[in-house]
């Protein structure tokens, strides 16, 4: 039997680590006129844009590899899991984070599934048969005509 190449992304560690971090997070409203500050949000940002194309592999089988870094390994199904880390409560994330990293390996798969359903959905409203409607208003008479109406008819 050849021997299997186990990896595992270490970008999948870090949506679990926000998460669990969240609860000791200040609630309070950050001064945007502290440079500190400022420097800090930049340095996320630039992190978290490195940390979607950047994919770190750490090998798991007993035999001596590298550490694989690749440039350009953009993971949808890992920013959905940091998107949830950040806006999810805690008990919903610890839900929904397992079925990502599971979909994870067949999320092209289903990507093309729903592009498929989709696309059939639309087909099929296109298919529906228009169906116009007419209103037509006619203005009522006042109630001095109404009146003056009902007396010639007598």
């Amino acid at each position: 039997m050849e021997n299997m190449k186990l990896v595992v992304d270490l970008r999948y560690v870090v949506p679990p680590i926000i998460n669990l971090a969240k609860p000791w997070a200040p609630d309070d409203h950050p001064n945007l006129n502290n440079e500190i500050f400022l420097m800090a949000c930049l340095f996320l940002v630039i992190a978290t844009l490195l940390f979607r194309f950047i994919s770190v592999k750490f090998p798991l089988t007993p035999t001596v590899e590298p550490l694989r870094l690749k440039a350009g390994d953009f993971s949808a199904p890992l920013t959905l899991s940091l998107l949830a880390s950040l806006f999810l409560p805690s008990s919903l994330f610890w839900h929904v984070f397992p079925m990502l990293v599971i979909l994870s390996p067949w999320y092209e798969m289903l990507l093309d599934l729903l592009r498929r359903f989709i696309f059939w959905f639309g087909q099929t409203l296109r298919a529906i048969p228009d169906l116009i409607v007419i209103c037509i208003s006619t203005q009522r008479p006042h109630g001095d005509e109404l009146e003056g109406n009902n007396e010639t008819n007598v």
